[in-house]
C-alpha cells in the first residue's frame, strides 16, 4: 500500500506511554491497523513490534509470528 494511503500508528500505544518517535511509528494500511486496534477483543487482536530497520513483527492471536520486511526503495515521480 502506498504510504500516502496509510495510517500512522504507534507500535507501543501512545495512551500506554508510547513515544511519538520514528522508532515507534509505522505506516499501516487500514486493514492492518484495524487488526491491532485496542477496541478489538483480545481473542482476535494481533500485536505488532517494530524491529531494527523498520520491519514489523506481527504476532497472531494464536501466537504465530510473521515478519513484514521493510523494503528499501526510493521512487521519484
Amino acid at each position: 500500500m502506498p504510504v500516502h494511503r496509510c495510517q500512522i500508528d504507534h507500535n507501543h500505544d501512545h495512551a500506554l506511554g508510547g513515544r511519538t518517535s520514528n522508532d515507534n511509528l509505522a505506516h499501516l494500511c487500514l486493514g492492518h491497523h484495524a487488526l491491532k486496534h485496542p477496541d478489538i477483543d483480545d481473542r482476535y487482536r494481533w500485536t505488532a513490534r517494530q524491529l531494527a530497520g523498520g520491519s514489523i513483527e506481527w504476532t497472531s492471536p494464536l501466537g504465530r509470528v510473521y515478519t513484514d520486511t521493510a523494503t528499501r526503495r526510493v521512487m521519484f515521480v
